[in-house]
């Protein structure tokens, strides 16, 4: 008796797991294949998991959803997504000598904070931001040039005496300073960090959290830009987990009350 409820159990789980898996390619990023996420095949798939998993007791099927619903069973949801599911593709790009009112007007036409540059093969070079831009002398802003070539005497007690934070800044704004005259992108961009479309979800966000960065390139299986995945685009698929989540809980506590 007792195997046969393990394997009632685990039989559950799994029909769980397809059901989110499911649920969740099909509230994806439709504009990639529309077809696949059509609402009546996500139900019926739904109803044919549930059905194969309403032999297993009610107990043990609301202990199988508090286990789904838990942070860990999330956790190894996101592992079984990839980074090429929810990348922006084709990305937008523009090379080095792209002008910088050509890069403004794609990042607001766009409403995109930033935009990989790369070579005309796709080989990715680095990214321009608004940031970039806005330090240029013909944006309303512009960068402090008062220090001259070292930090003025007393500086360094603006920074509660962190002289490593204080140069760290000092020559970021310096290195922004010499090119604030610049009339193409090359010259303002900074680095970028990359990482494959087949690459989790999971190390995506990861990536972007330990490096505080807004957005990754992704780059294809010869190495070229592919997509790019921002923060909004992980927020995105967190939201289509949490609400598969939910739904499949309510559904299985319908099964239960029946």
């Amino acid at each position: 008796m007792a195997q046969c409820r393990v394997s009632n159990v685990c039989a559950l789980t799994e029909a769980i797991q397809r059901v989110q898996g499911a649920s969740f390619r099909a509230t994806g990023p439709q504009r990639a294949c529309p077809a696949r996420f059509h609402r009546q095949t996500v139900q019926v798939t739904r109803a044919r998991e549930l059905n194969k998993a309403v032999g297993t007791s009610t107990r043990h099927r609301r202990s199988v959803v508090r286990c789904n619903a838990s942070s860990k069973g999330l956790d190894e949801f996101y592992k079984t997504l990839t980074v090429e599911e929810f990348m922006s593709s084709p990305p937008l790009s523009v090379q080095p000598d792209t002008s910088v009112e050509e890069a403004i007007e794609l990042l607001v036409t766009k409403g995109i904070s930033g935009v990989p540059v790369t070579e005309v093969d796709g080989t990715v070079l680095g990214v321009i931001s608004g940031f970039d831009i806005i330090a240029l002398d013909k944006t309303p802003g512009s960068v402090d040039k008062s220090d001259g070539m070292f930090p003025m005497i007393g500086k360094c007690d603006t920074y509660g005496g962190d002289k490593k934070k204080m140069w760290s800044d000092f020559m970021e704004l310096k290195e922004i300073a010499e090119t604030a005259d610049s009339a193409t992108v090359g010259p303002i961009m900074h680095d970028t960090v990359t990482i494959s479309k087949d690459a989790s979800l999971t190390e995506a966000s990861n990536l972007i959290i330990d490096k505080k960065l807004h957005r990754l390139c992704v780059l294809g299986d010869d190495g070229k830009l592919a997509g790019v995945l921002s923060r909004g685009d992980i927020m995105r698929a967190t939201l289509k987990a949490l609400q598969s989540q939910i739904a499949i809980s309510q559904e299985l506590r319908t099964t239960d009350e029946v």
